[in-house]
Order: C-alpha cells, then sequence, then structure tokens
C-alpha cells in the first residue's frame, strides 16, 4: 500500500495475504480414441481382440491459471505419460476400463475414468478327421476319383462382419502347384464330410490341402490319399516296382503299413514325404515355439500357430497364487505411477507462510503493594510509584495466567511430478509363436 500527500509519495506498508484456492478448482480433461487401423475399423465398426490398436488423444487444461504437470493414461495394461500415444493390441474382450489421471502445477488431480467394448476374435482353426477315396456318393473305393474329408474348421463371427472362406485343393505328389476342388464361404463354423473330386485318377497318390482364412489369417491343414491298392505292381518301364499301390517312381514303394521283424540298414539317405508325425512328436498343440525369424511355422512345419505373448514375459504357473495359478492369464504393467502409499514414510519443509497469534481476554496489571503513594495539591488526586526510596525499577503486580492460540498458514514446498516410472526388466526380444492346431 501507498500512502500520498499530493503527489509526493510519504509511505508505504506491505502486507501479506494468502488466498486459498477451493478443492473443487481441478484441472480438466477429455479422452478420444479410435482403431488405429482404418481398414479395420471400416470393416468391423468395433474393436477386435488381439489385432486393434487404439490412437488415444487426451485434451488436458489447468484451471485459473494452473498448467499441466503430468498425464497418466492406463489402458489395456500399460500406463502412458504422454499426451497422444497408441496402445499395443487389445489383449481382452468384453467390457474394459480405462483411467486418465490429470496433475496440474498446484499438485491439484483429476481422475477420467472410462469403459470400452472389444469383440473376443481367435485365429480360425482348421482339421482333418479323416480322409479316403471314394465314390461319388462317398462310399469308400480303394478306386474312386473322389476324396471324402471329414472337416472340422471355426472362424470368429466378429458380428458377422468377418471374412469366412473354406477351400478344398489338391495337387499329384512332386506337383508344384494346388488345384481347387470346392470352395465354402460366408460359414463360421463348420463340422461335416465333403465330397469333392472327380478327376483324382486311382494311377496316382494326391496331396489335400484345406485352406481356411477371414479378414485377419489363413491357416492349412494338410492329408494325402495313395493310389489304388493293389497286393504288387510294377512300373511300365520297369524301372520301378510297389507293394500295396500303384508304382509311380523308378524305385520300390510300399503302400502299406509295414513290420520288419529283423534290423534293417540304410545305405544312403532317408528322406520323408511327411514330417507331420515328427512335428506333432515335437510341437504338440499348444507348444511355444520362440525363434528371432519371424516366419510364421506354418509355412514350413504346417498347422496352425499365432504370435504369443507379445511384449510379455513368460511367468511360470503357480497353483498356489490365484493370480498366476492358469495358463495365460496376464498382469503387471510396463510402467507404474506411484501412489501416497507407495511413498516411504516422509516430512516436507514449510517453505511460505504466516503465523498469526490471536489476542487473549482482556486483563489489566496494577502497581504492587506498598509500592505507591497518594499525592496531593490543589485540584489533584493522584497516586504515584515510591519503589521505598530506591531507584530499582519497580514492577506492577501480575494479571493473572492467560493463553495466546498461534494459527499457522501457508504452503509446504512442491516435489516431484507424479510422472510414471519404467517398471520393466532387462529384456532381450523374440518372436513367440503358440501352436493353436
Amino acid at each position: 500500500m501507498f500512502s500520498y500527500s499530493g503527489n509526493t509519495l510519504i509511505g508505504t506498508k506491505s502486507v501479506s495475504i494468502t488466498l486459498n484456492v477451493p478443492e473443487t478448482i481441478v484441472p480438466s480433461a477429455s479422452i478420444a480414441m479410435q482403431d488405429s487401423n482404418p481398414s479395420i475399423a471400416g470393416q468391423f465398426h468395433a474393436y477386435i481382440q488381439n489385432k486393434t490398436k487404439l490412437s488415444v488423444s487426451v485434451n488436458a487444461s489447468g484451471a485459473y491459471g494452473s498448467t499441466i504437470v503430468s498425464v497418466t493414461t492406463t489402458i489395456n495394461g500399460t500406463a502412458y505419460t504422454e499426451a497422444s500415444f497408441t496402445t499395443e493390441a487389445l489383449s481382452k474382450s468384453g467390457t474394459q476400463s480405462y483411467t486418465v489421471v490429470i496433475k496440474d502445477s498446484r499438485n491439484r488431480t483429476r481422475t477420467v475414468t472410462g469403459s470400452y467394448e472389444v469383440v473376443a476374435y481367435k485365429p480360425p482353426t482348421v482339421n482333418i478327421a479323416s480322409v479316403f477315396r471314394c465314390n461319388s456318393s462317398g462310399v469308400l473305393s480303394h478306386n474312386g476319383t473322389f476324396v471324402s474329408i471329414r472337416l472340422r474348421a471355426n472362424i470368429s463371427p466378429l458380428d458377422s462382419a468377418n471374412d469366412a472362406s473354406i477351400v478344398i485343393q489338391s495337387k499329384r505328389k512332386n506337383a508344384a502347384n494346388y488345384t481347387t476342388l470346392r470352395s465354402i464361404s460366408g460359414v463360421y463354423a463348420y463340422n461335416s464330410t465333403v465330397v469333392c473330386g472327380g478327376s483324382l485318377s486311382s494311377q496316382y497318390a494326391y496331396d489335400i490341402r484345406v485352406e481356411v482364412s477371414d479378414y485377419f489369417e489363413t491357416v492349412y491343414a494338410y492329408a494325402d490319399i495313395t493310389t489304388a491298392d493293389t497286393i504288387f505292381s510294377i512300373r511300365n518301364n520297369g524301372l520301378g516296382m510297389a507293394i500295396g499301390k500303384i508304382c509311380e517312381q523308378d524305385r520300390f514303394e510300399m503302400g502299406w503299413d509295414a513290420a520288419f521283424h529283423e534290423d534293417v540298414t540304410f545305405e544312403g539317405d532317408v528322406t520323408f514325404s511327411s514330417l507331420t508325425w515328427l512335428r506333432d512328436l515335437i510341437y504338440p498343440v499348444g507348444s511355444i515355439r520362440m525363434t528371432v525369424d519371424p516366419t510364421n511355422a506354418t509355412t514350413f512345419l504346417g498347422g496352425t500357430w499365432e504370435l504369443w505373448g507379445e511384449g510379455r514375459v513368460p511367468v511360470g504357473v503357480d497353483a498356489n497364487n490365484r493370480e498366476l495359478c492358469d495358463p495365460e492369464m496376464e498382469g503387471g504393467a510396463k510402467t507404474v505411477t506411484l501412489t501416497t502409499a507407495n511413498m516411504p514414510s516422509h516430512n516436507h519443509a514449510l517453505s511460505s507462510g504466516t503465523a498469526t497469534a490471536a489476542e487473549a481476554a482482556a486483563h489489566t496489571h496494577h502497581a504492587a503493594a506498598d509500592t505507591y503513594k497518594v499525592g496531593s495539591g490543589s485540584g489533584s488526586n493522584y497516586k504515584y510509584l515510591t519503589n521505598g526510596g530506591s531507584t530499582d525499577p519497580a514492577s506492577t503486580g501480575s494479571g493473572g495466567a492467560h493463553t495466546h492460540t498461534i494459527t499457522l498458514s501457508g504452503n509446504t514446498s512442491s516435489k516431484g511430478s507424479g510422472t510414471a516410472h519404467s517398471n520393466m526388466q532387462p529384456y532381450i526380444t523374440c518372436y513367440i509363436y503358440k501352436r493353436t492346431a
């Protein structure tokens, strides 16, 4: 404050005041999210499990002059500290929640929560239960030119928006390309016998492949059919013979299961036309394969493989821990924002503030007994201290015991930003595939 006499400054006085911002004054925020892949969004108009990655944007602002210090969004099991980011593929289906915590320069926070729906998705599966030569009616015939295939296939419907295609193909052994025998579309669950072909010569063996596709993936199942059954066959050029089948090559062929009761010695290399038995022995369904090669094992091992555990570290099942008691349970977070309960016990110094002493009740003080006399004079009547003739200071009497109340106000110093910290152990990455069929 300033005091003037006319235009002349004659005095100043400073007064400290404390303004208390109501607790209701907190930062504000809004959140927007969408599928980061416009093609998926256009096909399904929904978020798809293990396929959709969310593009998220948080718009936060302070109130009455405050500024935003930190924004922490927890979604899909991960905490993000950027205002705009893209999540990993959504790992869970159903109703999922998110939380946004905004902190301003007054150390005020606002928490925004919400939810979103994720449609359950699993990759297509296909299995050939049986395959054999037959006639056009599906009746077993070793000379038949048709093939009977007992087939099971499943495709996630995704609210009937998913593509669905089943294609049955064949090729002669040693041929390069497959020929389509039958196509089935628009069916999400198939469990039936298919009879197709008509041109599969009984003089040759054939590879059978079933291709099942949806919008995202294609999987295969393989089988084969042999030639017509015959006890003994000699090739027409005289350079090959076979037992149990028609001879197709310049070599000895066996078309029936064989049992050797003595030792067998191979002088040269042994080649297997199919290694599915070995694959099934080493990698049964449910097995995990780790590699630094991104190639899906379906292309060279067959079966159905899918990427598994993306961005996560495997942990052994613990039947005594409810968070780890079953396979494929998920938990943990890449980053963590500490709460008050996570912090060690500590104090804060008062960096600024004021102390105000409230006044006590009214009271008086009087001179002690025998320390004053009554004076007299013309027109006056007064008392004066004599102190017994001593020049030492005289004391007044006690005014009685009383107290003063001191009120302390101000702010402690502000520390920290609320930024999430990394929670990841030292790691090295690789591709992890799981066999599903």
